[in-house]
């Protein structure tokens, strides 16, 4: 099912696989934030339909307090490299066919790597993930930290698209011609 490439040198089918790999890296990092988002969601329906901490009412009697199974901030911060370290390895393999890749990229990192860890910081203001009291219920978790990073990874994919723009569009071979 996957397109065909076109290539025919022995440099570009082994680059082919440590994308793969690399993409594969960026998409596990996406699970993971997934799944924390999950784990609150889990939280808030166990807690009365509270999401986060605070003196609000309680949408019905909750079986625990808010929450029960914590997301520490360090552990956001962790899965949040994942994106600039598998783009990274990803910059050199990308060819102008990889560029609907690109802004798939571009998209997952806004949405998944930079707007989850800062819903984060909202419901866990502690950077550990548990409540400490009244007082800590109007900052934010060190949670957001994770989105700084991505202004690398944004800036890496941005470029690099910038530049595979700027080349020129090499000439099919004929062996590379299909009928």
């Amino acid at each position: 099912m996957g397109r065909p490439s076109g290539r025919t040198s022995p440099q570009a089918s082994a680059a082919r696989p440590k994308l793969d790999k690399a993409r594969g890296g960026f998409m596990a990092g996406s699970l993971l934030m997934a799944a924390f988002l999950l784990l609150t969601v889990l939280n808030g329906l166990l807690a009365g339909g509270h999401m986060g901490p605070g003196d609000g009412e309680r949408l019905y009697r909750g079986a625990i307090e808010w929450p029960w199974i914590p997301l520490p901030a360090w552990l956001v911060i962790a899965v949040a490299l994942i994106a600039p370290v598998s783009v990274a390895m990803m910059l050199r393999h990308f060819t102008r066919d990889d560029r609907p890749l690109l802004v798939y990229l571009v998209m997952m990192t806004l949405v998944i790597y930079v707007m989850l860890p800062l819903l984060y910081s909202t419901m866990y203001r502690d950077p550990t993930g548990l409540p400490v009291g009244v007082d800590s219920y109007g900052g934010f978790g060190w949670h957001w930290i994770g989105s700084v990073f991505q202004v690398v990874t944004l800036s890496m994919i941005l470029i690099r698209a910038l530049l595979l723009s700027l080349q020129k569009p090499r000439a099919l071979e004929p062996a590379e011609v299909s009928l």
